[in-house]
């Protein structure tokens, strides 16, 4: 619907723009490589340090058992028991067979027949060493199991010796006892000191990878922390992804909704800049969410009783303009020539749903140099001096000259960065192509970029 524009009653209008100060000479803002902030190095490294050593204790808690040892002289063994002396060589031969053994499937049936386990139990043997010691081993969720099938293995490997050689009185031909798992005791096979330790060291060194290397691999702005270390000024809070229909949900959404807090925390801080200078809004590069930043600006702006405008928001393809069902044909800023006056201005204008927020539509084309050239002219100071907040909606910044065909207007431009979708060199980019008469550029950061609609057609 098109109606007249609600100037402010009373407002001075000043139709001479020269008051405004001139844009000073364009002084290089200092830049810094990026790099990863130390909040989020110490982030990923506490992060990664409680679910590493949750995971290593879990891990722990899940595959410890109880071991316990036996351990085996096979010294008189390798001689059966007759007391001579065997080579080096005869000696290692024979302690190497008798662990093919030991390690066999036969010996393990052998053991839990002649003691049978109350708990799953595992067993293995291992030579200690380059001596004639064997230590017998065995794993179960039971110390007491594990104990008492170390103890059963040596037994029954001394009458496998014994039934083996036919000579059941031979001292030392089923080996001599070094030590009993009984008096040994059992033990965690995983100790948790070390499961734990193992653990945090793993989960820092995956947090710091994780923390790192996507931006080192990928020089994205993955937050606001990302903008400071790309030299820039974030506007916090970032504005949150919306659910499909917000904007239908635009004129009475609650202050309590995340996209409606955080466009009116946002619009707090740009509001007192805003006096007699528009906000110009500009993508830092293609599919950033420019126009669904700038619609949710102007909407928080107009709740906190002032009069606003939408300007050329359909510049770079109508998207602003099919938004509010805003219908081809109708007067457009590229329209509006010198010698307009208010009232023309208010004749283009179209009202929102939104009290007291505005629309002032540019026509769909191929090529909108016409349109960015009309901000220059004589609509939008004409509205700032009627007392309006005017928000300039721009394409992207490697296509609009919007910045520099407002800068005598001395405006607030804000660069618009998506989350993951906008490169730290993007950014810097944009903020250098802003007049440096602004200072530090700030930036607004959207969580995710709003889906382009369809470009309307004439």
């Amino acid at each position: 619907m098109t109606g007249a524009g609600p100037g402010r009653p009373g407002a001075a209008v000043l139709t001479d723009p020269g008051h405004r100060a001139a844009a000073a000479d364009d002084v290089p803002l200092p830049r810094r490589r990026a790099g990863v902030s130390r909040r989020r190095i110490v982030a990923a490294v506490i992060g990664g340090a409680l679910l590493g050593g949750a995971a290593g204790l879990g891990a722990v808690s899940t595959l410890t058992t109880e071991r316990a040892v036996a351990l085996l002289d096979l010294t008189l063994a390798v001689s059966d028991g007759s007391g001579s002396a065997p080579t080096a060589d005869q000696a290692d031969r024979f302690v190497q067979s008798e662990l093919l053994y030991l390690n066999s499937n036969t010996f393990e049936r052998s053991v839990l027949a002649a003691s049978p386990a109350a708990a799953p139990v595992t067993l293995s043997a291992a030579q200690v060493g380059s001596t004639d010691v064997i230590q017998i081993v065995a794993e179960s969720s039971s110390g007491d199991v594990a104990v008492a099938t170390a103890d059963a293995s040596v037994r029954v490997y001394a009458d496998h010796r014994r039934a083996l050689l036919g000579n059941h009185g031979a001292p030392g031909v089923g080996g001599t006892l070094v030590e009993s798992a009984a008096d040994a005791g059992f033990q965690p096979s995983l100790s948790r000191t070390v499961g734990v330790g193992a653990g945090i060291a793993l989960g820092i060194l995956a947090g710091l990878l994780l923390a790192v290397l996507p931006r080192l691999l990928f020089p994205r702005i993955w937050g606001l922390d990302d903008v400071a270390d790309a030299g820039g000024s974030a506007l916090r809070p970032l504005l949150p992804s919306a659910r499909d229909g917000w904007l239908r949900a635009l004129p009475d959404r609650p202050s309590g909704d995340p996209l409606e807090t955080a466009s009116r925390l946002v619009a707090a801080r740009l509001a007192g800049q805003l006096t007699g200078r528009p906000l110009v809004l500009v993508g830092a590069a293609r599919g950033v969410g420019t126009s669904f930043a700038a619609v949710n600006l102007a909407a928080a702006l107009a709740r906190r009783g002032r009069t606003v405008l939408i300007a050329a928001g359909d510049v770079a393809g109508g998207q602003v303009a099919s938004w509010f069902e805003v219908p081809d044909g109708q007067p457009s800023l590229a329209g509006l020539q010198e010698g307009a006056t208010l009232s023309d201005v208010a004749a283009a204008l179209d009202k929102t749903a939104v009290e007291n927020l505005w629309l002032l539509t540019a026509a769909p084309s191929e090529r909108w140099e016409t349109v960015e050239a009309a901000l220059a002219g004589p609509t939008i100071p004409m509205l700032l001096d009627d007392g309006w907040t005017v928000v300039v909606d721009c394409p992207p910044i490697e296509l609009s000259s919007a910045p520099a065909e407002l800068a005598p207007f001395r405006p607030v431009t804000v660069v618009v960065a998506a989350v993951g979708a906008t490169t730290e060199e993007q950014l810097a980019v944009a903020a250098d192509a802003v007049p440096a008469s602004q200072g530090v550029v700030p930036v607004l950061v959207n969580d995710k970029p709003r889906r382009r609609t369809r470009r309307r057609v004439t």
